[in-house]
């Protein structure tokens, strides 16, 4: 059959393209492009005029040229080629070439080869430019739609964030016969990549990998690098993984570690920016393109919910934060309250009041910046004291801790180093007030009232032996 002959009598976009395979030979070249077991070239071998218009040539065309010097190299295009030309399955989806003038229709159709080991088919652009050509996602099947809508609502209907994440992650992985992915995030002002959530087959643990299962930010930095414009990475057996080494040999070295057969990694976005990954592994092949469009749907609005996840924490963060010391603040302290209030704060507890002492004489004598860094002095040696627990600055000299998960005996170790602070630390006094919560008739606010009682005692016994330093009363 002349190829040539067949595109041109085709009215619309067309290609031959042709996949060689060598799963049974040995390790060979091509051209220069090397390929061993499981490994094949795909060339684009011959073109019709209104191909060369649509995806914009250049002149750079020439028949029998590996796509990728007509075009970026493309995981989805290679999964396509592959499942029409080797295995006669036709494929249907929706693509914008990255030089095309719009979004099109896109069919690959097997054909016939005389060559057993290249197989061949057909590519039929037809040209949809009533589609915005600024979308930036292609068409979905009615199957993904429904599918990524009924995880959208998860995502904006369950109020716990990471169990709407969850629920969505475990659907996805359902849908892929998977069951085993995670999403990572990328922490760039930490350097850290934490794991937002995982979910794990039985016989495989990733959580075995050195660290815990915790993956270093430099790994999950090169992820990004690996992929570069490309919106998602595809592995489909043991011999595409073995060929990730040459480039990216601690991601492959993990994968042979815990038995990973496939892999499909992509980012999730917010505009430009990367806020993290998303992988499922050992997934049905036999259902990759599928799986592709869903998942990539569903990481559009996955990064949009987290970038607002993020956002609303960062807010929720500086409401709550006291902007001099760092330390939190009186709202901070008001939703703990009601927290408190409405659970029920679990016994024991404890709590400490903290007045600063002479902090208005500071401020008239040597001005306010000599006050704030007495305030955030006080912060910092409370912080030091009270470690992990929740320290809290409500009013210009006030401070409050909240202790929990400490022995009583540990709770008035606690106190005893405040007072050697005031003792030993001449820019470091404080009025105190304590109290430990041992009986579940104690509730937040009472004990918060009982330490506060205690606390302004001491302050009143400071002023009537230090009434040079009453100045609140002048």
């Amino acid at each position: 059959m002349d190829l040539q002959v067949f595109v041109d009598n085709i009215n619309m976009p067309c290609a031959v393209i042709s996949v060689r395979n060598r799963e049974d030979g040995p390790k060979s070249s091509v051209d220069g492009v090397s390929f061993k077991n499981g490994e094949f070239v795909i060339r684009i071998e011959k073109v019709n005029k209104l191909f060369l218009e649509y995806t914009g040539d250049k002149g750079r065309y020439y028949d029998g040229m590996i796509y990728t010097e007509y075009a970026p190299q493309e995981d989805s295009f290679e999964e396509y080629c592959r499942r029409a030309a080797l295995l006669g399955k036709k494929v249907h989806t929706y693509v914008k070439p990255e030089n095309g003038v719009s979004w099109a229709d896109l069919m690959i159709i097997p054909l016939t080869s005389d060559d057993p080991e290249t197989g061949l088919c057909q590519m039929l652009f037809e040209p949809e430019p009533e589609l915005d050509s600024e979308l930036s996602t292609a068409p979905v099947s009615l199957e993904t739609a429904t599918a990524v809508i009924r995880n959208v609502i998860t995502l904006m209907e369950t109020e716990n964030f990471e169990l709407s994440v969850r629920k969505v992650l475990g659907d996805i992985l359902k849908k892929a016969e998977a069951r085993n992915g995670r999403i990572v995030l990328l922490d760039e002002e930490k350097h850290q990549a934490p794991v937002l959530c995982d979910m794990l087959a039985e016989g495989l643990d990733i959580r075995s990998m050195p660290g815990d299962g915790v993956i270093p930010y430099p790994v999950v930095k090169g992820w990004e690098k690996m992929l570069g414009r490309r919106e998602s990475a595809i592995l489909t057996n043991d011999d595409e993984i073995e060929r990730l080494g040459r480039f990216n040999p601690n991601l492959a070295r993990m994968m042979r570690m815990n038995q990973v057969h496939s892999l499909l990694m992509l980012p999730l976005r917010r505009n430009e920016k990367i806020l993290g990954f998303m992988y499922v592994i050992n997934f049905n092949i036999d259902k990759t393109i599928e799986i592709k469009e869903m998942v990539e749907m569903m990481a559009f609005f996955l990064g949009a919910e987290i970038f607002n996840h993020q956002l609303m924490g960062r807010l929720e963060k500086l409401g709550h934060t006291d902007e001099l010391t760092g330390l939190l603040n009186r709202h901070a302290l008001k939703a703990r309250m009601d927290k408190a209030v409405s659970l029920k704060e679990v016994v024991p507890f404890g709590l400490v009041t903290f007045d600063l002492n002479g902090l208005k004489e500071v401020n008239d004598m040597m001005g306010h910046d000599a006050g704030d860094a007495m305030i955030k002095h006080a912060g910092e040696v409370l912080t030091g004291i009270f470690g992990g627990n929740d320290v809290y600055r409500i009013g210009g000299d006030e401070f409050i801790a909240v202790v929990k998960g400490v022995t009583k005996a540990e709770f008035d170790d606690m106190i005893s180093r405040v007072l050697d602070a005031e003792r030993e630390d001449p820019d470091f006094s404080t009025a105190i007030g304590s109290f430990w919560a041992d009986s579940d008739a104690d509730d937040f606010e009472s004990v918060y009232k009982k330490a506060d009682t205690i606390m302004y005692e001491n302050k009143r016994s400071f002023y009537i032996n230090h009434p040079e330093k009453n100045r609140r009363q002048s």
